[in-house]
């Protein structure tokens, strides 16, 4: 079962990674980005529930945590992006 959770984050985390990197910044959706981190967020919190104490989730729960942050970080550039574009020349 664990196998399977790590595998299928691995997985998707893989795909998230490829769409963000063959993707132009002014065609990423920031709402389907945070979306996937809180699908990623949730199943860590249900494996630190449901595993006894080891190494790997603190290190997965870390990762995702970066992710989230960048994701963030992505909704500010997209809003300065947006006023730039607004803003009168």
């Amino acid at each position: 079962m664990v196998i399977k959770v790590f595998m299928a984050i691995d997985g998707d985390g893989l795909h998230l990674y490829r769409l963000i990197f063959q993707t132009s910044f002014e065609e990423l959706n920031p709402e389907t980005l945070s979306n996937q981190v809180m699908k990623y967020a949730k199943t860590v919190m249900q494996l630190e529930k449901g595993l006894p104490p080891n190494s790997v989730v603190p290190i997965l729960k870390e990762k995702v945590e970066g992710m989230r942050h960048k994701v963030l970080e992505c909704y500010g550039l997209t809003d300065v992006c947006n006023l730039i574009h607004l803003l009168p020349p």
